[in-house]
């Protein structure tokens, strides 16, 4: 065992180690609010402005595994700079980008950059926490995504009418290297996972070979696949659809992709309480399964409907707390973690990159009507249930407690 092994959690360590993953998660949240202006500006479809949002998470989908794997052999720490120069280059390339080509290449390398920075950070969460802190550490690192994208779309909410999406791009660069500054701070101490020196085939091979894994991974894409898309198309939604003005939908989309946070606190919470994981997967999938179709499909006042949509994203934040600490919990061993985190962000940015082209096709061919999405959200949601369900047999039905 690391770190803390037998000795108090670095909360502060803890907290840096989530920050820098925020700071990461902006550049998923900048896309949504700045999606009218950046197709009004280079002229792109509804379907081509999906895959400037789904672009970013290409890699992350196809190779999730071997830059963990990369990661664990020049060191997680290591992992986290190349991740953070891979984000300035990326948000600075978007930010200079002439047209949607080039918007999608830097999009490309911010993407790699986000997927190094997300599957090493949980390194330094394992060293910083003490092991009966670890599943609810693991629930709050799960945070990174909704509250990084819910600051970025509040920013961008008054940034975009000052300094345009091009300014905002360069604006939460500046954020980036402040949490950078703050993670070498609270992190030097700690005594970080040593590189691996075990053949990559063979590293790669131990921990694809992890059943517990692979049912993890698999929950990540459907849960994603719903929580990314709503996310994406929910301005858009409320702007052409409801009437709202460009603020008012921002802001909106904002308050549902921060009500995830809540549920990611309180999916580590019950971890610590010994629920299962498994059944947290299954749980948080039929409130989904229930409450987006509603909401989409057009039942009851917009008021009632928005409520459901909360509701949805904050259930939903239980899957993350129970994949990643699932994914420290079936990871062979310490030096596999960064591979492990690999793959169960490959299934979530499997879904990322499939949601928003999908259902962008969907309400296309059924003449932009939204309501049309509905069956194919209820699929991914009973699919992600049927997975947790798979887990809780896998795991006895109990409380995994065993950390990587």
């Amino acid at each position: 065992m690391t770190g803390h092994a037998a000795g108090r959690t670095a909360w502060a360590a803890v907290a840096s180690a989530i920050g820098i993953g925020i700071a990461a998660a902006m550049s998923i949240g900048k896309v949504p609010p700045a999606m009218p202006l950046i197709r009004s500006e280079l002229g792109l479809s509804l379907v081509e402005g999906g895959w400037v949002m789904s672009v970013f998470a290409t890699l992350g989908a196809t190779a999730g595994v071997a830059l963990g794997l990369l990661s664990d052999s020049i060191g997680q720490r290591r992992g986290i700079w190349l991740g953070v120069a891979a984000l300035l280059l990326g948000g600075v390339l978007g930010a200079m980008a002439g047209s949607g080509t080039l918007l999608l290449l830097a999009r490309v390398v911010e993407g790699v950059g986000f997927i190094f920075v997300t599957v090493s950070a949980p390194s330094l969460i394992l060293a910083a926490t003490a092991p009966a802190d670890r599943s609810f550490a693991f629930g709050l690192w799960s945070i990174y995504m909704p509250s990084g994208s819910a600051i970025a779309m509040v920013l961008a909410a008054g940034a975009l009418p000052l300094v345009g999406w091009r300014g905002l791009w360069l604006g939460l660069l500046a954020l980036l290297l402040l949490a950078t500054l703050v993670l070498t701070l609270t992190t030097r101490h700690l005594p970080v996972t040593a590189r691996s020196t075990q053949h990559p085939v063979r590293l790669i091979a131990e921990t694809t070979g992890r059943p517990g894994l692979w049912g993890f991974a698999l929950a990540f894409t459907a849960y994603a696949f719903q929580w990314i898309s709503l996310m994406v198309w929910l301005p858009s939604f409320l702007m052409q659809d409801r009437g709202l003005s460009g603020t008012a939908a921002t802001l909106l989309t904002a308050l549902l992709v921060l009500a995830n946070v809540p549920g990611c606190i309180l999916g580590g919470w019950l971890m610590r309480k010994a629920v299962p994981r498994g059944w947290l997967l299954a749980t948080a999938s039929a409130v989904m399964a229930l409450s987006a179709p509603l909401a989409v499909a057009g039942v009851g006042p917009d008021g009632f409907r928005y409520a459901l949509c909360l509701l949805f994203s904050f259930a939903g934040g239980m899957l993350p707390a129970a994949s990643f600490s699932g994914a420290a919990a079936h990871a062979p061993s310490p030096k596999h973690l960064a591979s492990a985190n690999g793959m169960v962000l490959q299934g979530s940015n499997l879904g990322q990159l499939l949601g928003p082209p999908l259902i962008a096709q969907i309400v296309s061919q059924a003449g932009g009507d939204w309501q049309a999405a509905t069956v194919t959200l209820a699929v991914a949601a009973a699919c992600a249930a049927s997975l947790g369900l798979m887990v809780v047999r896998m795991e006895g039905g109990k409380a995994a407690r065993r950390t990587a």
